[in-house]
C-alpha cells in the first residue's frame, strides 16, 4: 500500500520519502495506524485511509501547500 500512497502524492507534484521500518522497531508499535503512517511537513496525517480521505474530500492538496510540501 505504500508504494499507492507515494503515487498518488508523486502524482500531486510532492517527494515523498519513504521510511521502511520493520515490525519490532521501537515506537511502530506506539501508533495505532497501520502502515504506511504519512508525516507531511512533520506532522502527522495518519494512516492510508486518512489521506485517501482527504484527497477525495478535496483536502489533501491544501494540506500539503499548508505543510510546504507543495509550491503550486
Amino acid at each position: 500500500m505504500s508504494r499507492v500512497v507515494t503515487q498518488l502524492l508523486y502524482s500531486l507534484g510532492a517527494n515523498p520519502r519513504v521510511v521502511e521500518l520493520a515490525a519490532n522497531d521501537e515506537g511502530f508499535l506506539n501508533t495505532s495506524h497501520e502502515p504506511p503512517f504519512i508525516l507531511v511537513g512533520g506532522h502527522a496525517l495518519g494512516g492510508v485511509e486518512e489521506l485517501f480521505a482527504a484527497h477525495i474530500a478535496g483536502n489533501l492538496i491544501h494540506q500539503l501547500k499548508a505543510a510546504g510540501v507543495l509550491w503550486l
